[in-house]
């Protein structure tokens, strides 16, 4: 876990599990309407995601000098208005699902945006409660640079091969 070259998260959602059995008991049943119609409770279970440990990685990554201060803290790392990020998340979560694969944008410590792909996981022998969960964590913000590049050149490389048909013709 420790040495790990990719940065790995341990966290607990078990707090955020017990909140969607607690709205299932008072008798939501589509879980995506809910959640989209109540922006201040999706940010509830949000905060209710408690980090339990990271690796070196991670404190590369997120420009951490130390463990605490990422531990038991997602509000630095995620988006003030990330609350609609973590729908498709909780949906899976209500659903019975025991892993989740997102990318979209998490912050440094310092304040760089990141693009991530994010896959967690529960750990073996807590996929009831989510006590423990495991998290990966890839910045693939130049991968997605390099591509916007790439489409653009494209889109400019169509423009002139069409003009220069025209001309051409």
């Amino acid at each position: 876990f420790e040495d790990s070259p990719i940065s790995l998260w341990e966290e607990d959602f078990s707090a955020v599990k017990r909140h969607i059995e607690k709205l299932r008991r008072s008798g939501v049943t589509d879980f995506r309407e809910f959640f989209e119609s109540h922006p201040d409770v999706l940010l509830e279970c949000v905060h209710e995601i408690k980090v339990l440990d990271v690796n070196a990685a991670t404190l590369a990554l997120m420009r951490a000098a130390h463990k605490g201060q990422l531990i038991g803290n997602m509000e630095q790392v995620i988006p003030i208005d990330a609350g609609k990020d973590f729908v498709n998340e909780f949906v899976s979560l209500a659903e019975g699902q025991t892993e989740f694969e997102w990318e979209g944008i998490n912050y440094t410590l310092d304040g760089e945006k990141l693009t991530v792909s994010l896959h967690w996981s529960a750990a073996p022998g807590f996929e009831d409660t989510l006590e423990k969960v495991l998290v990966s964590v890839i910045d693939v913000t130049a991968e997605r640079k390099a591509e916007e590049s790439i489409q653009n050149l494209n889109t400019t490389l169509e423009q002139r091969v069409e003009e220069r048909t025209r001309e051409l013709r």
